[in-house]
């Protein structure tokens, strides 16, 4: 399984308020293969980056939103999907909310979070930042919050909301 689809399958069932086991396939030796190696490096550096939207978390009064299908149950989780960008996670902590999308939007297309439109979300956003980097352009509309992301690969942006956690 690929870094990105287990990062998708942890803010999954963090937003849900569950925990993941992670297993890695060991060599009779005990060793660790080059190909996990490498998707152990992948989810290092996202969560380097992005780790505070997960670690010491709660959830939001919602886990998420988006197309993709949700089986429910006990290990349901890895028949979820696909994930795209209208896929979005919430947790919250220390009074920002995370909202994390699970894919990049298209290039030139602005995340839309529907939960954080006036119309569902009930008051004004303030401001979103990108987890690891700086303020982004945001507008809110009734429907939705759009936020202009940067492009990026890998697994979809971590934003941070002040004041709506």
């Amino acid at each position: 399984m690929p870094a990105k689809a287990v990062l998708q399958r942890l803010v999954d069932v963090v937003s849900k308020n569950g925990v993941l086991l992670l297993s890695i396939p060991l060599r009779g030796d005990g060793s660790i293969d080059s190909e996990e190696r490498a998707i152990l490096a992948d989810m290092a550096a996202w969560m380097s980056v992005n780790g505070e939207a997960i670690h010491g978390s709660r959830p939001w009064r919602r886990w998420g939103e988006g197309p993709a299908r949700i089986v429910e149950g006990m290990h349901g989780e890895g028949q979820v999907g696909p994930f795209t960008a209208e896929d979005i996670r919430f947790t919250a902590k220390g009074g920002a909310l995370y909202a994390i999308a699970m894919d990049w939007p298209a290039p030139g297309a602005p995340l839309a979070i529907r939960a954080l439109g006036r119309q569902a979300l009930g008051r004004a956003v303030g401001r979103a930042e990108l987890v690891g980097g700086g303020p982004l352009p945001i507008r809110q509309a009734d429907e939705a919050l759009y936020i202009e992301t940067p492009q990026g690969q890998g697994m979809g942006p971590a934003l941070r909301l002040p004041g709506l956690g």
